[in-house]
């Protein structure tokens, strides 16, 4: 990359310095929502991968989880509820969530525009699975994600038969 590069619009495929617009790159709606991919898999040589989800307040991602990826999730503006296992948090701009492996997980957002960026690693990021007794999180959440965890389960999720 010299200071002569123009910024890129679409992801370069590789591991190669580049510069990539605002609103450019790889994008998918989910429910309403834009993601937008900053980093892929082939970017970083399947080390990680780098993206951005961006919405209105809506109905939250189905619940699932990641059979081999950690994901953050750093909000960036608004208000965005994030789901783990079984407690919750609304994050605002400046928090950070962080989702191991197995977790079984969604969000939702609560503003008008809300966005959050987010990382996988390894890259991936693609939902492995969803939980079958319930296909999204409850409305309202009783329990908090703590600020900090002390002990972390690695077994998979278990559905709820609720």
């Amino acid at each position: 990359m010299t200071s002569q590069s123009r910024p890129s619009t679409e992801l370069p495929g590789e591991p190669v310095p580049y510069v990539q617009e605002a609103g450019s790159g790889r994008a998918h709606l989910l429910l309403g929502q834009v993601g937008r991919t900053l980093v892929g898999a082939e970017e970083t040589g399947g080390a990680m991968s780098v993206m951005t989800c961006t919405g209105p307040a809506g109905r939250p991602i189905p619940l699932h989880f990641h059979e081999a990826e950690l994901e953050v999730f750093l909000c960036t503006h608004g208000r965005v509820q994030l789901y783990a296992g079984d407690q919750s948090r609304v994050l605002v701009p400046g928090d950070l969530g962080v989702v191991p492996a197995r977790t079984l997980h969604a969000f939702q957002f609560h503003s008008a525009y809300s966005q959050f960026m987010g990382r996988s690693r390894p890259a991936g990021g693609t939902a492995s699975s969803t939980s079958p007794a319930r296909r999204s999180p409850p409305q309202r959440s009783r329990r908090s994600i703590p600020a900090r965890r002390r002990s972390r389960s690695s077994a998979a999720p278990r559905p709820s038969s609720r």
